[in-house]
């Protein structure tokens, strides 16, 4: 694959890979002569790809232009890792490319995101590397591992790392479009986090009433029948400047809700239900394309792992697929997005070009 882009102007390839490819066999075919460019991504929990949705091989996008260029720094130990250490960042990665940060903004300069996605950091290092920007844009993936939660790797050139984050800022030659969007509706009805774990992530308490009952009675589900593939279906929400951001409920534990984003006691969260998921898929990327003032010439995708689960069990990922139109794509079903100043989960995020 990397010496069909030999000879070119390929400026990048955005790898995304399973996570039984070994991590030698990366580094050793990323080390040799014939890789033209910059390497970045990540593993997944499937790829995505021109042929569908797949799991155990590799999907690529490279990108060539004289005018594209990037900038790409790969932070290892992020579990140790300071917040600090992204302060400079997105002023480093400017200067790489001959610029200082105040001059990026007309629309053709991009900040993608890969993280770890059994970090559990994205939320907190998304929000202060976001307020950094300025509001330039910043769409990013969690790594997968096909929900087995045991190690994600990112790669760039031809290191690859576990525990890690890898923050890329793209000059393209016109601008692009980021994508951002999700097939769930509020229900009107709100819940008040009242109990969580040190980690953010596993809800002890909701109204002051043990977690996995007040859920299955907000749902209108038999809390002894409340599995994680219904309650994946109902997400809880937070609004920010009039959009809606999810909160996946990934997994019904005998002590509550383990969810795909940080909450905070007091935090009040809206329950969600879902629409249809192929049809409104369809909806929001003819909406990309009235935003590009053209059909897209590539797709980057992170399609969240929750979406895949979702369209797998309904039989359902060829129109899924089918829904992201015609244009030449590759991706990866992730665990956890990252658009703007926001780690969001069961979300559609990435870059039309």
């Amino acid at each position: 694959m990397l010496r069909d882009t030999a000879g070119g102007d390929v400026a990048v390839t955005f790898l995304f890979f399973s996570p039984d490819l070994p991590t030698s066999t990366l580094e050793a075919v990323l080390g040799e002569p014939h890789r033209n460019g910059r390497v970045v991504g990540c593993s997944s929990s499937g790829e995505l790809g021109p042929g569908g949705f797949h799991e155990g091989g590799i999907s690529a996008m490279s990108l060539a232009h004289p005018r594209l260029r990037l900038s790409a720094r790969l932070i290892p130990s992020l579990s140790e890792t300071d917040l600090a250490t992204f302060d400079a960042l997105p002023d480093e990665l400017s200067g790489e490319l001959g610029r200082t940060l105040s001059e990026l903004g007309d629309g053709r300069h991009t900040f993608v995101t890969f993280f770890d996605g059994l970090s559990e950091r994205e939320d907190m290092i998304t929000a202060y590397l976001g307020r950094r920007l300025h509001r330039l844009p910043l769409v990013g993936a969690s790594a997968g591992d096909l929900m087995r939660m045991e190690e994600t790797r990112l790669v760039l050139d031809d290191t690859v790392l576990s525990d890690a984050a890898l923050v890329v800022l793209l000059e393209t030659p016109e601008p692009i479009v980021v994508i951002h969007h999700h097939h769930f509706h509020p229900t009107g009805q709100e819940v008040q986090v009242t109990r969580v774990d040190r980690s953010g992530r596993h809800i002890l308490e909701l109204d002051h009433q043990p977690a996995r009952e007040r859920f299955a009675e907000l749902i209108g589900h038999p809390v002894e029948r409340l599995t994680d593939a219904r309650a994946l279906d109902h997400p809880f929400a937070t609004q920010l400047r009039g959009r809606w951001s999810l909160c996946s409920v990934i997994q019904v534990t005998k002590d509550g809700l383990r969810v795909g984003r940080t909450v905070a006691p007091e935090q009040t969260l809206m329950i969600m239900r879902p629409g249809d998921l192929v049809t409104e898929t369809r909806a929001a990327m003819h909406e990309v394309s009235e935003a590009l003032g053209r059909e897209p010439e590539a797709l980057l995708l992170f399609n969240c792992a929750g979406r895949w689960l979702t369209a797998r069990a309904g039989d359902g990922l060829e129109a899924l697929h089918e829904a992201f139109g015609p244009a030449p794509l590759a991706g990866l079903n992730s665990y956890g997005e990252q658009v703007d100043t926001l780690h969001v989960n069961h979300t559609l995020t990435g870059i039309a070009f």
